[in-house]
């Protein structure tokens, strides 16, 4: 080598570019729907809910997605039903209220 001339090193094989894996089951994913993740109650949503804070979208599978939004549909339907219902009252069975001294 001349003095005076730079020696440049191979460039590195072009990275390929990055593909999606699907959020719920994994698989690298050849069409991508994107769902919002709710910090505020641990859910995935299309458009997140007024009043949420975002986790940030993430890339699921059409069929995954789907899945997940019935399953998200499903545990904010289950949290209504039980902030819905009544607490019983205790000792709804009489036999356990105490016996009163007469």
């Amino acid at each position: 080598m001349e003095s005076g001339t730079m020696k440049f090193e191979k460039p590195e094989k072009k990275q390929e570019s990055k593909q999606e894996r699907c959020e719920r089951c994994g698989e690298k994913l050849k069409k991508v729907k994107w769902l919002e993740h709710s910090n505020t109650d641990g859910n995935y949503y299309e458009t997140i809910p007024h009043g949420h804070v975002s986790q940030g979208l993430f890339p699921f599978g059409v069929e995954c997605a789907t899945q997940q939004l019935i399953e998200s549909r499903n545990n904010i339907e289950k949290k209504r039903s039980d902030w819905q219902s009544p607490n019983p009252a205790p000792y709804e069975d009489n036999s356990l209220l105490p016996i009163a001294d007469t």
